[in-house]
């Protein structure tokens, strides 16, 4: 998702290894970091993952830590409520994909002829976000509208809006609910 520590996921720390047929992050010994744009088999079934969001509560500004305002910003900001973040604290660049993991979805999916049998991203594609009343788009929700055009799948899961709704037969949001796919 967004607000994940990310020096600390992709750092040294965790170690990664292959995994059903993709790549992981190894963060607890039954706990993996799926990365984005593999592909996994699990039970007979494939699922593409491809995480990340942009974060919508830095209207304000993203703090830089131990910038030489920065104590005199963050008081400031506090005071006057402003919606923002902190580099490297509570903000990490990397919550959206460069262009070389956009790349290897895209070619995951080439590989496996546009077919999965679930999708699992944090944001949603930009026609699905604007099914849910968002319409403020960016390169990731773009990016995962292409897929999304494209891509022949059963269900396709997400979480990034903080509700549980079936947006249409296809697409479902997730927050605080388990359901089992197969």
């Amino acid at each position: 998702g967004n607000h994940e520590n990310y020096d600390r996921l992709l750092g040294e720390e965790f170690t990664e290894k292959s995994f059903a047929g993709g790549r992981v992050k190894v963060i607890r010994p039954s706990v993996y970091m799926l990365m984005r744009g593999e592909m996994y088999l699990l039970d007979g079934a494939r699922f593409w993952a491809f995480g990340g969001a942009r974060s919508h509560d830095i209207r304000d500004g993203i703090l830089k830590y131990g910038a030489p305002a920065y104590k005199e910003e963050l008081k400031r900001f506090r005071r006057q409520r402003k919606e923002f973040r902190v580099e490297g604290l509570s903000w990490w660049r990397e919550e959206l994909p460069s262009e070389e993991e956009m790349a290897h979805g895209r070619k995951v999916l080439q590989d496996n002829g546009w077919e999965t049998d679930f999708v699992l991203t944090h944001c949603a594609p930009s026609s699905v976000q604007k099914e849910m009343g968002f319409e403020d788009t960016d390169r990731l929700t773009d990016y995962l509208e292409e897929i999304h055009r494209k891509l022949k799948y059963k269900r396709w899961f997400f979480g990034h809006y903080h509700d549980n709704l079936q947006v249409n037969e296809k697409d479902i949001l997730l927050y605080e609910q388990i359901i089992r796919v197969r």
